[in-house]
């Protein structure tokens, strides 16, 4: 239903899947097994911010669940997608991809070799340097920190 979901209709599926997955978590093993991760990454490749943000909601409410963390830890493109998402202009999208990639590794050591592979894949398809992602949101980090203290200091 995602997949043909467009305008207002896919907003809503969107913004609604946090909630069905609260309510039935039953559901979130039946979406793994279903193809649902791949179903998320492929609408939150060409969604807007809004629509990433939806999608990382219900993620995160999905890797809650232990059939749905196993289901992620199985499915390298979410992680290359949330990878990919530290990169976006929009803070709240890097903000929530970089909690759920916390909340990824810290779920098992093992996640951390899913996680590097995933990082490795992301940044040889875009041509750039490994860990740039990451090393991005470290640099504007800093550069706020400076300013702050700029501003803290007079």
């Amino acid at each position: 239903k995602l997949l043909s979901a467009e305008g207002s209709d896919l907003r809503r599926a969107l913004f609604s899947l946090k909630q069905v997955f609260q309510e039935d978590k039953d559901l979130v093993h039946a979406f793994v097994a279903l193809g649902g991760l791949n179903c998320l990454v492929r609408v939150g490749n060409g969604a807007d911010q809004n629509y990433q943000n939806y999608i990382l909601r219900a993620l995160g409410q999905v890797m809650l669940y232990v059939d749905g963390m196993n289901g992620v830890m199985k499915h390298e493109p979410t992680m290359q997608w949330l990878y990919s998402l530290i990169a976006s202009n929009y803070r709240s999208v890097v903000k929530t991809a970089l909690k759920l990639l916390l909340v990824f590794v810290e779920y098992a050591e093992s996640n951390c070799h899913v996680l590097v592979s995933a990082i490795h894949s992301v940044d040889k398809q875009q041509g750039t340097l490994p860990w740039s992602n990451i090393m991005r949101c470290v640099l504007i980090y800093v550069r706020q920190r400076r300013k702050v203290n700029v501003f803290t200091e007079n």
